[in-house]
C-alpha cells in the first residue's frame, strides 16, 4: 500500500465509523465521502482536516484508488465527490448517460507532469515531438537525440490512471500508441528505477519529483506557477472535484471550501486556479 493510500485509509477509519450516507442530522446529509486520485490525496487530507476543524458538525471521509475509481464511485453512488486528475473517459460516458446523470466538475488547480531521467543524463530539455517519438518507440536510443549511446528504457504509469491519461493525451495524441517495450510501474517504484538506471525515462507529477532524479524541461519551458496555470507548460494535470447535479448541500459546501485559494496553504508542485465549476462533458 502506498503512503497516500495508508493516509487515506487511516483518515477514513477514524472519521467515518459508519457509511458516509448514514450520517444525517435533521434530514441534512452531514458526511461527505471523497474518493479518487492518490496524487492529490495529501492535498485533500490537509484541506479536509482544516475544514472539519472549522466545521465540527461536518465529516469528510477520504479514500484513494485512483481517478477511475473516483468516477465509478460517484456514478454508482458510493461516494459524493470524485477527486480526479483527468476528464471522464469515453468508456464511462455511456454508463453516465444510461443512469441519466449529469456530472459537474470544479477545478481547484493544476500540477505539471514532467519528464524525468537519471541525474547523469546530459540532456536538459526535450521537445514534445521527441517525447512522442520516445514514448511511442520511434526513438529507441539516446544517441539519436544527443545523449549517450544506450537504449532508452521507458517506464510509465498504470493504465487508466489520471496522470497516465493526461500524459498520453498530451504526448502521444489521438490515435497514438505507447511503445510495447514500456514497463508499467507505480509512481513510487518508477522514481527508484529512474534513479538507478542511466538509460531510463519516465514522467511524474511535479509534487512527486525528488532530488534522486533529473527533471527535464519540455520545449525549453520552465515549470513555474505562471507557465502551468496559463497552459504554456504543455503537460499539466488538473485537480478536479466532480459531483452529480443532485449532490447534497454539504457536498457543495465542501467543494466551495476546497477550491477557494487560501494564503496559508502551500503544497509543493500544486498551483491554485481561479475557482470554477462547470458541467463535465
Amino acid at each position: 500500500m502506498s503512503k497516500y493510500a495508508c493516509a487515506a485509509a487511516f483518515l477514513l477509519g477514524i472519521l467515518l465509523p459508519g457509511s458516509a450516507a448514514s450520517a444525517q442530522t435533521g434530514g441534512e446529509r452531514k458526511a461527505v465521502h471523497v474518493r479518487g486520485s492518490a496524487v492529490f490525496m495529501p492535498i485533500a487530507q490537509h484541506i479536509a482536516e482544516t475544514y472539519m476543524n472549522e466545521r465540527p458538525d461536518r465529516v469528510v471521509a477520504l479514500s484513494g484508488g485512483g481517478s477511475m475509481r473516483g468516477y465509478k464511485s460517484i456514478i454508482d453512488g458510493t461516494a459524493d465527490i470524485a477527486l480526479v486528475s483527468h476528464a471522464v473517459l469515453p468508456e464511462l460516458k455511456k454508463e453516465i448517460a444510461r443512469r441519466g446523470l449529469t456530472l459537474v466538475s470544479a477545478t481547484a488547480g493544476y500540477t505539471a507532469i514532467v519528464p524525468v531521467v537519471h541525474p547523469s543524463n546530459p540532456l536538459a530539455s526535450l521537445s514534445m515531438k521527441q517525447l512522442k517519438y520516445i514514448f511511442s518507440g520511434r526513438i529507441a536510443n539516446w544517441k539519436d537525440i544527443g545523449g549517450k549511446t544506450a537504449p532508452v528504457n521507458v517506464y510509465v504509469e498504470l493504465a487508466k490512471d489520471g496522470i497516465a491519461e493526461t500524459w498520453n493525451d498530451a504526448v502521444l495524441g489521438d490515435g497514438g500508441t505507447l511503445t510495447p517495450k514500456a514497463a508499467v510501474i507505480s509512481a513510487e517504484r518508477r522514481i527508484q528505477l529512474v534513479a538507478a538506471d542511466p538509460a531510463a525515462i519516465s514522467y511524474l507529477p511535479l509534487s512527486e519529483i525528488n532530488a534522486s532524479v533529473k527533471a527535464l524541461r519540455i520545449d525549453g519551458i520552465a515549470v513555474t506557477p505562471e507557465t502551468v496555470l496559463d497552459g504554456r507548460h504543455p503537460v499539466r494535470s488538473p485537480l478536479m472535484l466532480v459531483r452529480t447535479d443532485k449532490a447534497s448541500a454539504a457536498t457543495e459546501e465542501f467543494i466551495r471550501y476546497f477550491i477557494a485559494p487560501r494564503k496559508d496553504f502551500h503544497f509543493a508542485g500544486f498551483f491554485y486556479a481561479a475557482p470554477s465549476a462547470k458541467p463535465d462533458k
